[in-house]
């Protein structure tokens, strides 16, 4: 009889007893369940480990980004750009070009790095790989510039670089500079390292124009850590209690909402008309997926991803988010970017894909008027369907500088009138029944 320790063969147990065939069976059988446990927490381990980089990263650019926008000088901005792409994807080099005002060319050059040398790099900034990055608005990838024969690769191969990225800083429709992040031998990008890049040169470049990005965040900040530390701590004890898993588990998921809530509330901070919108949206959500008859896993991805549902906003100005008036064309542009942003954010995080669908869609229309993509009736994943009915109740309820907030029993009537054009019917009723549900227990 083969014995196993930690999902691995040990050795050979070896008896004088024949043993019948339906014993035999049975054995194999007991030894397989008993190494269901070491294979789970092996599971749990590799998946805490990923945890814990995605976390990091993701505490990373938060440092970033809160550095960033509490800087009130450009050259300082830059510094601290260069100095945290080339501490966080392990590059050689980071430089920024600024277009100049009145050219519109590529002027001022800061760097870090193997390019740092090169102060006022004009070879750099007229080059055919310049111009095809400011005129594409898109990046652009080399892995090896010995390979590459198009786009001026041989100037970066003098400079010691044999890989880049080198992508437009945009803000809204104006190009405002170029960014390089390069390394000194070939290198394959994989989509952390992009993802990493493109958000904290899109986050970079509205810092330039709106110094007021994420006001109060130090606060949530240090709360985000806490509850990080009880999130591994929790992980950490969830490892070595397994007898305990269903408990630990609970209690992990309970770490991992509370982090998110956090995070969400650092973005709701900044919007002064939508106090307390997360909690409330979060609670619809939950009495109509109950209301849908949804198990326990299912509405524990509820929970997290209407928490999350406007995390997107953390891209948007402050100036838009407040603002009393009526936005115009450009800033209702930059407001409907809110729920792609948020599902960047999102992707590669293993325990939040589930939850993406919830801030993806929850501004699809049931009609095909909503955004980002025009998707109509069921083409609308249910979870962005049910995200929206919530939101709208909530936003009929509240006040808004604009208009006084409905009653409930008038913001209900709404939700059915609209119901097929604007809402699902089925959403709108499951939440109806679970309102009515509520207010009479």
């Amino acid at each position: 009889m083969v014995l196993f320790r930690l999902g691995a063969a040990r050795g050979i147990l070896a008896t004088p007893r024949t043993f019948a065939r339906s014993n035999r069976d049975n054995a194999a059988t007991i030894l397989i369940e008993a190494r269901s446990p070491w294979r789970r927490c092996r599971q749990l381990e590799e998946a805490n480990r990923e945890l814990t980089r995605r976390v990091h990263d993701l505490l990373g650019i938060y440092d970033v980004l809160l550095a960033i926008n509490s800087s009130r000088e450009v050259d300082a901005i830059f510094d601290l750009i260069a100095q945290s792409l080339v501490a966080m994807v392990g590059a050689d080099s980071c430089m920024t070009f600024l277009c100049d005002a009145g050219t519109h060319k590529l002027g001022r050059q800061l760097g870090l790095g193997i390019l740092q040398e090169t102060t006022a790099d004009s070879e750099i900034q007229e080059s055919q790989l310049s111009a095809h990055v400011i005129r594409s608005k898109s990046p652009v990838e080399v892995e090896d510039t010995g390979s590459e024969d198009n786009l001026d690769c041989e100037i970066l191969i003098r400079r010691g670089l044999r890989a880049f990225m080198a992508l437009p800083l945009r803000t809204r429709e104006k190009t405002i500079g170029l960014l390089i992040v390069g390394f000194a031998q070939p290198h394959t990008f994989d989509e952390r390292e992009r993802g990493i890049i493109k958000l904290i040169a899109e986050q970079s470049a509205l810092a330039i124009e709106n110094f007021g990005l994420m006001e109060n965040v130090e606060r949530q900040g240090k709360e985000l850590r806490l509850a990080w530390d009880q999130m591994v701590q929790y992980a950490h004890d969830l490892r070595h209690e397994y007898d305990a898993e269903r408990q630990r588990s609970a209690q992990l998921h309970k770490a991992y909402l509370s982090a998110i809530k956090v995070l969400a509330a650092a973005v709701e901070a900044r919007d002064p008309y939508t106090g307390g919108h997360i909690e409330r949206v979060t609670t619809y959500c939950v009495a109509i997926a109950r209301e849908l008859g949804w198990d326990d896993k299912r509405i524990a991805q509820v929970e997290m991803g209407a928490a999350l549902h406007d995390i997107g906003k953390i891209g948007v100005e402050d100036a838009i988010l407040r603002k009393p008036s009526k936005l115009t064309m450009d800033e209702y542009r930059q407001m409907k970017a809110h729920p792609e942003i948020a599902a960047r954010m999102l992707e590669g995080i293993d325990f939040l894909e589930p939850v993406i669908p919830y801030v993806l869609y929850h501004q699809e229309r049931y009609d095909g008027m909503g955004y980002p993509y025009g998707l109509s009736g069921e083409e609308i994943p249910i979870e962005g369907r049910l995200v929206a009915v919530a939101d709208g109740f909530d936003a009929m309820t509240s006040d808004r500088p604009y208009r006084a907030s409905m009653s409930p029993e008038e913001a209900i009537a709404e939700l059915r009138r609209c119901a097929g054009n604007q809402f699902d019917p089925q959403i709108v009723d499951a939440f109806t029944r679970a309102w009515a549900a509520a207010k009479s227990s």
